[in-house]
């Protein structure tokens, strides 16, 4: 409608314009001029409204279709949504079936085993059943006889059955405990010496291993510091046993048999001292002093040794005359499993390398597999490492592997 009246408006311009300026030659040829524009306007007139009407259906026509494209998306949705359904309804329910028929295979297979085993103990019943007929007979048989037999009495009940846990072994002798898994020690050591004054042994066989610490402040009054250390291990050493034997060996019976013999031969100087053994799968120690231990199981420090002392730099000690006594040793025993890790040293181990650190050594060395000789160098490279910015000191480290016998 707003195209039309701007057409008439400029119609109407267009006609002043021509009746101004048209030069007046003859009012006939004005007025032929004037026809076939006015036919030339009317003709435009004819076009202008069905050009018009061509776009609006046009419009429609892409109204109407977009219209019906989204329908038609909207109803392939919904039959794809339906088509999914059971679709998955079947996949579920094949599922739902594999698993019912893997368990009903599995119940048909475990009860066929349980048949397998129950078909010995039936035999057992059948040919008790068969053993034990005849007996009731015959029990019928005096039970029906009116004498009775002397010292026996008609009628009595029989004995309760034993409960669980009671004694069920002829003679009145309880049943033996089940006896712990046999384990071993698969052990190594490393020394590094500052000043010479440690001394350990390894009798990895026997599953007994032994360190000593001589005490420093004798090297100042000119005698030997690691004289009574040296002596102490080497009589332990002597003294243990060289295998596995089927009595546990006790580490403070064994430390006092080596501390006899060496205050006996009046070695001088003093020391401290730690023995572990291992028998079945008991860890036993027996220790004076600050040489001390830890057992990791999976990387983690489950036990770990307590120093005595009387004070800092001043650990408990052995000697030949006066020093401490052996009943003031820490003696004590724990379960260990294989797997484990017993890492055993001198003060100049633990001094230099924390229980953290101890542990992420341990760790590492296991997930590399190392050997126990590997783990004892590793340890001992880095605690000397370490004493380089904490304390400079003799490095002993033993460490022994528990594995299956």
């Amino acid at each position: 409608m707003a195209v039309m009246k701007l057409f008439k408006q400029m119609q109407q311009k267009l006609i002043r314009f021509l009746g101004k300026h048209v030069s007046t030659k003859t009012e006939k040829q004005n007025k032929k001029k004037l026809k076939k524009l006015q036919r030339k306007m009317n003709k435009v007139e004819e076009r202008v409204p069905k050009k018009i009407e061509m776009a609006t259906t046009d419009e429609s026509e892409k109204q109407q279709q977009t219209a019906s494209n989204v329908a038609g998306r909207a109803t392939k949705q919904t039959d794809m949504a339906a088509m999914e359904k059971p679709e998955k309804k079947q996949h579920t329910a094949t599922k739902v079936d594999e698993v019912t028929e893997k368990n009903v295979v599995a119940a048909m297979a475990k009860q066929e085993q349980q048949q397998q085993q129950q078909t010995p103990s039936e035999a057992d019943e059948r040919v008790t059943k068969k053993t034990e007929m005849p007996v009731t007979e015959k029990v019928s048989k005096i039970q029906q006889t009116p004498s009775k037999l002397p010292g026996e009495e008609l009628g009595v009940a029989p004995p309760p059955a034993a409960k669980d846990g009671g004694d069920h072994s002829p003679g009145g002798e309880p049943d033996a405990a089940p006896r712990a898994p046999a384990l071993r020690m698969d052990a190594a050591s490393c020394y590094l010496p500052q000043h010479g004054e440690d001394a350990y042994f390894v009798l990895a066989n026997a599953g007994v291993v032994g360190v000593a610490d001589g005490v420093g402040s004798y090297r100042k009054k000119g005698i030997d510091a690691g004289a009574f250390a040296r002596a102490l291990m080497k009589n332990a050493a002597a003294a243990g046993p060289k295998r596995t034997g089927n009595n546990p060996v006790r580490p403070c019976a064994l430390l006092r048999r080596a501390y006899e013999a060496t205050a006996r031969s009046r070695t001088p100087g003093a020391s401290t001292a730690l023995i572990l053994s291992l028998h079945r799968s008991t860890l036993r120690w027996a220790y004076v002093g600050d040489s001390g231990f830890a057992v990791l199981r999976g990387g983690k420090i489950v036990h770990r040794s307590k120093p005595q002392q009387h004070r800092p730099n001043c650990p408990h000690q052995l000697c030949a005359k006066g020093g401490d006594s052996l009943s003031t040793a820490a003696v004590g025993n724990m379960p260990v499993v294989a797997g484990d890790v017993v890492v055993a040293g001198t003060d100049g181990l633990f001094d230099n390398v924390s229980d953290v650190e101890l542990e992420c050594l341990v760790r590492e060395g296991t997930e590399l597999g190392l050997s126990s000789q590997d783990m004892a160098d590793d340890i001992a490279d880095n605690a000397i490492r370490m004493s380089l910015h904490r304390k400079a000191d003799d490095i002993t480290v033993v460490v022994a592997f528990i594995v299956a016998a």
